[in-house]
Parts: structure tokens; sequence; C-alpha cells
């Protein structure tokens, strides 16, 4: 969403897309971002257009900006999942690899949690890296206690802005996902 165009522009963008993928009987959309989240009258017309086209809309999110409000507007939507990131089940290591001040990781469990609660469909992504891969197991089990429909793990990918994450090697990825199965 360009921050410079006016709302209407924007919106008016919004219904062209949409009537794109109703032409082509696009049966889902996935929202990532950035976060979604930083836009919320956007994402707001972007969802009500999707689901009165009854098309699905999965929801990419850190969760940080998801507040009670928006769960309840969400929950309105038709055919709404939501996949939030959680790097980990220590709530230090979170907040190192998330570079978040203290008392970030209880707010997004807090946020996830009263998704979950109020009937949101909320899957977990961990992404992970040499930092936190002995936080796998925890973190699914972390959701998996919280009442998330899904865990997934993704390895981290090169960043040339982020120096500080090292890549996994394939083997060190597979073994740690054999110990979850």
């Amino acid at each position: 969403f360009n921050t410079g165009e006016s709302k209407s522009l924007v919106i008016g963008g919004l219904k062209r897309i949409m009537q794109e993928l109703i032409a082509n009987q696009v049966p889902a959309i996935t929202i990532t971002g950035g976060e979604p989240f930083l836009k919320k009258n956007e994402l707001s017309a972007l969802l009500t257009l999707a689901s009165a086209a009854n098309i699905h809309a999965s929801i990419n999110s850190n969760f940080s900006l998801i507040d009670e409000k928006m769960v309840n507007f969400l929950l309105k939507c038709k055919n709404v999942t939501l996949l939030g990131s959680l790097l980990s089940a220590d709530s230090d290591e979170y907040e190192i690899l998330s570079n978040t001040p203290p008392g970030s990781f209880e707010n997004v469990l807090y946020r996830i949690s009263s998704a979950i609660n109020a009937g949101l469909s909320v899957g977990i992504n961990m992404v992970i890296t040499k930092e936190n891969i002995g936080s796998m197991m925890a973190t699914a089990q972390l959701a998996k206690k919280i009442g998330a429909r899904s865990f997934c793990a993704t390895r981290v990918l090169p960043n040339i802005n982020l120096d500080h994450f090292e890549i996994l090697s394939n083997d060190i990825l597979l073994e740690s996902l054999d110990n979850l199965i």
C-alpha cells in the first residue's frame, strides 16, 4: 500500500484488483508485509472485498498490532486465517532475535492467544536460525498449548541487511524437524 496515495485511490485500486481476482476465479490470497496491520484501513477494505467475493484471505503477521477491535472485525469476515510469527518460546531469545523491548514477547503471545480464544483460525510460523533452533520443540509445544491450528518452521533466508543470522545447513534443519515428529 503506497502511503503517498489518497485513501480513495488505494480503495479504487483494491477494487480493481479484486475484480481481476474474481474474473480469474482466484480462490485465495495471502497478505504479507512488512506488517499488514500497519495499514489497518486498507487491510480492512481488502478483507471486506475478499469476504464479499468469497475469496479466502490468509494474513501473515507478527501480531504486535492486532488489537481487540481488529479481532472483532476479522471474526465478521468470511474465510480469514492468520499465520503469526513467533521466533521462540523463550521471551529473552524472542526479544533479542526480533530486536524488540522487554515485554514484547508477552504482548505478542497475549495477542495471539486472544485471537485464538476469540475463535480466529491462527497458525504459528517460526523462522529457524542457528540462534533459535534449540527452541523449536518448545515453540511448537507452546503453539499447541495455546490452541494454534498449525505450527510451521521455516529456515531463515540470506538477507544482505541482516548479517547477524547464520544460515542453517540442510542436515541440521532436517534433524531438528525429524525431532518434532
